[in-house]
């Protein structure tokens, strides 16, 4: 399994452009790009790359938020009609939903940009899952019904009624990956939390420990508990790599680096990994 980030927060190669976003292109078995950053900048990184758009085999959306589905509209533009036929948007059913956030003060919505069928006017054909979702060597796996609350989201919130209440991610999926070392985890933001991820992973799959754990880990301005919680579980489940991008933020990386067992190394854009 090839893993190339085509979006992440920083880039240390000429020619590729940077953005608080994340987007990865998976390359086993099947072809699978997982979200779409926040803008039209996949589109020129994928080029830069030399990634091509023709043979994919799914596109996953890992939750509703902006930096993550912005650019799903400027990809399904750029992908053939025929080729949109065969390449599934493959999300939560709760994908849709509003959030928001209060990062700025006020309430702003942080959500998916366009509807549903907007999407599926350019060409989008989804397919909305609550259970998980075999794609060769990876397994798309839903956790927004299997693990209550959500991690270090203080700012986050959904609208109930009149009011905001904490987000508690009911959209939020992950990739389980069958790789040559052994069993890997690609999440983008880990909002329910990298230990209860890793935990509920375990159970469920039966999984006693990972090689490599890579994506966002939602741990910019995190506490030294919460620094410490995440760490824990990455030695608990004997990780040999930590690969960290995104929201986990380069100060939560040097922390989370200082505690790890195994190896932890920062993504950028262009950045390509075996898993």
């Amino acid at each position: 399994m090839r893993i190339t980030v085509v979006i992440d927060n920083c880039t240390y190669r000429d020619g590729l452009s940077a953005e608080h976003g994340l987007c990865y292109l998976l390359e086993g078995e099947k072809k699978v790009l997982l979200d779409t950053g926040r803008s039209n900048h996949l589109l020129k990184n994928l080029r830069e790359l030399e990634l091509q758009l023709s043979t994919l085999d799914g596109i996953v959306l890992s939750h509703c938020h902006f930096d993550h589905t912005g650019g799903l509209e400027h990809l399904l533009k750029a992908i053939s009609a025929d080729d949109l036929v065969s390449t599934p948007v493959i999300a939560s059913m709760n994908v849709f939903r509003e959030a928001f956030s209060s990062s700025t003060g006020a309430q702003r919505s942080v959500g998916i940009p366009l509807p549903m069928l907007e999407y599926e006017k350019i060409g989008a054909r989804f397919k909305l899952i609550d259970e998980p979702e075999k794609m060769g060597d990876v397994v798309v796996v839903p956790l927004g019904k299997k693990i209550p609350g959500a991690s270090h989201n203080q700012n986050l919130f959904v609208r109930y009624n009149s009011d905001y209440v904490p987000d508690a991610f009911l959209d939020e999926m992950v990739l389980l990956i069958a790789g040559e070392y052994g069993y890997s985890v690609v999440t983008s933001c880990a909002h329910k939390g990298v230990g209860a991820i890793l935990e509920y992973l375990s159970s469920e799959f039966s999984i006693r420990e990972f090689h490599t754990v890579m994506g966002g880990f939602h741990l910019k301005g995190a506490t030294v508990d919460q620094l410490s919680s995440c760490a824990t579980a990455l030695n608990h489940f004997n990780v040999s790599r930590v690969i960290c991008g995104h929201c986990t933020g380069v100060d939560g990386f040097h922390e989370l680096k200082s505690r790890v067992s195994g190896e932890c190394v920062y993504a950028s854009a262009g950045s390509v990994y075996s898993i």
